[in-house]
């Protein structure tokens, strides 16, 4: 066995001058990275100004509705969701621009939350 001696490093996740050693700093690198990646700030300018002017042609988008009463506030199953986005045709979006489609393909979890 006189064969060239290999040797393996194992690369250590770093980010911003801070390696990440431990399986905990490994994960809060992987959180923070993806946050930031995700972050509505990491957008083009043009992305920005059109969902500027969004949240300008639509005020309260973003709050929450308050509950009347009436019969469209009645509770439904995400199975019942899912019928009706599969048997619904294919139309154009709506104001929140979401199709049927992009509903028939959503995971229940994501389903319970829309």
């Amino acid at each position: 066995m006189h064969g060239i001696k290999s040797n393996f490093d194992i690369s250590v996740p770093h980010c911003n001058n801070i390696n990440a050693i431990s399986n905990v700093e490994k994960a809060e690198l992987l959180a923070s990275t993806f946050v930031k990646i995700h972050s509505s700030e990491n957008v083009s300018l043009k992305a920005k100004q059109s969902r500027d002017n969004t949240l300008a042609q639509n005020p309260g988008v973003t709050e929450r509705r308050v509950i009347l009463g009436d019969d469209l506030d009645l509770p439904f199953y995400v199975f019942e969701l899912r019928r009706a986005s599969l048997s619904a045709w294919q139309t154009s979006p709506g104001k929140d621009n979401v199709c049927y489609s992009v509903l028939a393909h959503m995971k229940d979890s994501t389903l319970k939350v829309v």
